[in-house]
């Protein structure tokens, strides 16, 4: 531990709202290409490996390279590494390469390899353009290139989709290349609700029906939205849009307790962890700070117009931050105490992620990584009461190298209101969505969680380590949890979460029915899937206490090693189908296929069984059954839930 003396009051309150509309922009998000093909490479292809030359003292990226060429056809000046890695925990090295055309970006087209520490490709998804018809495309060197309108006319149509229109005269254009290191970019100003300039460039996207076709690619902050998008470069039409800010409307238990009748407050003394922030929680560029700010997180309240208030931020030269709460009182009388509680929560997700494989080399958020790889420079901004909203919160994830924002909010349906800055599994659900937007892909690309399954995913895992970190030595898979039970008497999940199919009896096969095609509803089905295999893994190895020792002889530890290596191991825009079969891949890597039937089994009581399949857009196939060497299958799922 740190030897500076530190002392945090972390406290957690009851909290009760309904959800309500916030500032946040709500658009349907569009992912325009096919699903990638995700493949675990057979053993005896892995021999083959070895036989075309893939030598085992080769470089991980050469051979990445090399796969990619002589088994995808890739050719030499078609693509450019992405970013690339070696997980410390596992010696896999996970490399992403982003495809060229006429030497412009694919903007979509990822292919992601996976090589061991034997010099041995174990899986590869493959999203690249592979059609031969590409020239008789509107491309940007193309003979149909005169058609292309201007960047600052192209956001015009973007502007009107997410329900924010401007004047295309009043809209500013001047090329640049200093901004983010590519060719044929531009500024834009003019644009009133934009946070800052928007960046234009030129892109490609891999169409759903299978072609290429130029876009500008737009970055635009708005605030509560961060949107990547895509216009095709006629300015017709948008064809893709990413959010880059997660969003959530759920409040629950602390992670260390119930609720604040169960687990009060307590005064944490020098809670740093010396392997994940070896210079404390209060290093900031070599330099000793007395605020909420270190290397990993700057947690403030911002300044409210509206009501006349100053920014906020703890002060204390003996950081002993430890201030008074009145529960009785609206939550702008004890500012101190939640940004104090913010700022402990999200170093501790930091740290304790940061033993399961969330480190600098994998994109992890620090301001100084202390040259143990990856960019620095993008520690997380934490807002508390952010007064932008309510009844919500939400987390921004650029890529490496970029700070993330988390926007944390009050809740105005009780007298007195209520902060959710003081609910720890919601800041535990955001920071999940930086950990997954920056491993899923690769830390280069926060693009690959923003829609359909794949935004699904992203929500479940959140929920899943607010669960994780609340499951203790003494409960058992007979419990059953009701997130958000102090918002609404029910919770404000359909169903709490449980192994008993009666009180939850979600599958697969719900995923695109009506009630459930909505990304926070998928995750609720996603989550309790993990829930499912966590609780095999439990009854089957027993439990670890302590959650910073990656044990993975034991079965709590084990099951959050394979949901972050699965991470690394799926595909960008992964469907559920391929998040389990990362996540297989990862246990065989870990501890040679020893549990596999264990986690098959939690999956196939869910419907994501041996046979389930996915076009990863619109149909879902479910599936009960287990691989033969697993035996017989559960027993047969109830008829699935029903609005």
């Amino acid at each position: 531990m740190n030897t500076t003396r530190v002392a945090f009051m972390v406290l957690a309150v009851l909290s009760a709202a309904s959800i309500a509309t916030s500032e946040r922009v709500k658009v349907v998000p569009l992912s325009p290409g096919p699903i990638a093909k995700y493949e675990v490479v057979a053993r005896s292809a892995s021999l083959r490996q070895q036989r075309h030359g893939f030598a085992p003292n080769d470089n991980p990226e050469a051979i990445a390279k090399a796969f990619a060429q002589r088994q995808l056809n890739v050719k030499p000046g078609e693509y450019k590494v992405h970013s690339a890695y070696r997980s410390s925990s596992t010696g896999i090295t996970h490399v992403y390469l982003r495809q060229l055309f006429q030497g412009v970006e694919v903007a979509n087209g990822d292919i992601s390899v996976n090589v061991n520490s034997k010099g041995v490709v174990i899986a590869y998804s493959d999203n690249f353009y592979h059609g031969t018809a590409a020239a008789k495309r509107n491309l940007w060197a193309g003979q149909s290139s005169h058609r292309f309108v201007e960047p600052g006319k192209a956001f015009v149509s973007l502007a009107s989709y997410i329900g924010k229109p401007v004047d295309a005269a009043s809209i500013k254009s001047a090329p640049s290349n200093s901004l983010m290191g590519g060719k044929s970019q531009h500024v834009l100003s003019g644009i009133p609700y934009a946070k800052d300039e928007v960046v234009a460039q030129q892109a490609y996207i891999h169409t759903a029906d299978g072609a290429l076709e130029a876009s500008w690619e737009f970055f635009v902050d708005i605030g509560d939205n961060y949107f990547n998008a895509h216009v095709a470069a006629s300015g017709e039409k948008v064809i893709a849009l990413n959010d880059w800010v997660s969003d959530a409307t759920y409040n629950v238990v602390p992670f260390d307790g119930n609720d604040i009748g169960v687990a009060g407050r307590t005064l944490v003394k020098d809670p740093a962890n010396e392997k994940a922030s070896p210079k404390g929680w209060h290093d900031f560029n070599g330099k000793a700070t007395t605020t909420t700010s270190g290397n990993n997180v700057e947690a403030l309240a911002p300044a409210n117009t509206r009501q006349n208030t100053e920014a906020a931020q703890p002060v204390s030269a003996e950081l002993n931050f430890d201030y008074p709460v009145d529960l009785a009182k609206e939550p702008s009388t004890y500012r101190d105490a939640a940004v104090t509680n913010l700022f402990y929560m999200s170093n501790i997700m930091h740290d304790i992620f940061y033993q399961y494989g969330f480190d600098e080399a994998a994109g992890n958020f620090q301001n100084d990584n202390y040259g143990k790889g990856g960019l620095g420079g993008d520690h997380v901004l934490a807002h508390a009461q952010d007064p932008s909203g309510k009844n919500n919160a939400n987390f921004y994830t650029p890529p490496d190298g970029q700070r993330p924002r988390m926007r944390m909010y009050t809740w105005d349906k009780t007298t007195p209101h209520r902060d959710g800055d003081f609910e720890n599994d919601i800041i535990a659900h955001e920071y999940t969505h930086g950990i997954s937007n920056r491993l899923t892909g690769g830390p280069a690309n926060s693009n690959c969680l923003g829609w359909g399954e794949s935004g699904g995913l992203g929500e479940g895992w959140g929920d899943f380590h607010g669960l994780w970190l609340r499951l203790k030595a003494n409960d058992t898979r007979s419990q059953e949890f009701a997130v958000g039970s102090y918002v609404f008497t029910k919770g404000i999940r359909k169903y709490a979460y449980s192994t008993d199919m009666k009180t939850n009896p979600t599958t697969y096969g719900l995923v695109y029915t009506e009630e459930w095609a909505e990304e926070h509803r998928m995750g609720e089905i996603w989550a309790n899937m993990l829930y499912e295999m966590y609780w095999s893994l439990v009854d089957k190895l027993g439990f670890q206490e302590d959650k910073y020792s990656v044990d993975t002889t034991k079965g709590n530890t084990l099951a959050a090693k394979l949901v972050i290596d699965g991470m690394k191991l799926q595909p960008c825009r992964p469907t559920f189908v391929s998040a389990r079969d990362a996540i297989l891949q990862a246990e065989q890597e870990i501890t040679g296929g020893k549990h596999q039937c264990a986690i098959w089994t939690a999956f196939a009581k869910r419907g994501l069984g041996a046979k389930a399949a996915t076009d990863g857009r619109a149909k879902a196939t479910e599936d009960f059954s287990l691989p033969e060497n697993c035996g017989e299958a559960p027993a047969p799922a109830p008829a699935p839930a029903k609005a």
